[in-house]
């Protein structure tokens, strides 16, 4: 009696290769997954998982905001020291700057949220 040659539902083979702090990775990797064979975790990886962009701008622009408003308050705290009065006007600007901080904040957590 002879086998029958099994019948490959994926017919087409992709070959890489890794360096051994790579293979090193992906071992551990799977080594933590659920996942029993290596091509199965690669096909999980390739259908399940997802590659995310990180934008440095967004980011840096709301660590600049963040320092402009930091200074605002420090140098109205001085100011406050100095002559035991606030001006409203600072106050609203302070208030402001706060804003357009919270807002490019939201505006980049919804990002976040949507990955």
């Amino acid at each position: 009696m002879t086998k029958k040659p099994k019948q490959r539902t994926r017919n087409n083979r992709i070959v890489f290769y890794l360096n051994d702090a790579e293979m090193a990775l992906l071992q551990g990797k799977l080594d933590e997954s659920s996942v029993i064979n290596r091509e199965e975790f690669i096909r999980k990886i390739l259908f399940d998982g997802r590659i995310v962009r990180v934008e440095f701008a967004e980011i840096r622009e709301m660590i600049r905001l963040l320092r402009s408003s930091s200074n605002n308050l420090n140098q109205l705290a001085k100011k406050a020291n100095e002559t035991q009065n606030i001006y409203e006007h600072d106050v609203a600007e302070l208030r402001q700057n706060y804003e357009v901080l919270l807002n490019v904040i939201k505006e980049f957590y919804g990002k976040l949220v949507d990955l």
